[in-house]
């Protein structure tokens, strides 16, 4: 697939910078919205569709699959206290929820 890359400026203040198609997002690019949210990720024809991370103003994460603009299939909540809640959604809503989990990690110090 071999796309244009361009910015688009829109009337409401968002802007895109990825590949595009007939004047349109579409493969992977970047959008930010007014109000400060970031959707980093694919593209068909001015819609988001497939994988991407949506980043909101507050520092909360959503990373997943995206069809016809909103939030389906399996995707993870990132909040900016360091747990993780792994959820299913349909049209933007979840269909199902898991327990938050907190991030491990393991760090080895030598004295």
């Amino acid at each position: 697939m071999n796309h244009n890359v361009d910015a688009i400026e829109y009337p409401d203040g968002s802007k895109y910078y990825g590949e595009v198609k007939e004047g349109r997002p579409h493969g992977k690019g970047v959008s930010t919205f007014p109000d400060g949210t970031i959707y980093d990720g694919e593209w068909q024809m001015g819609k988001r569709e497939g994988t991407g991370l949506m980043t909101y103003p507050n520092g909360i994460k959503y990373e997943g699959t995206w069809k016809n603009d909103k939030k389906n299939g399996r995707g993870t909540m990132i909040y900016t206290d360091g747990t993780n809640e792994d959820l299913e959604f349909s049209d933007d809503e979840p269909v199902n929820k898991s327990t938050k989990k907190k991030k491990s990690f393991e760090i080895d110090i030598d004295f």
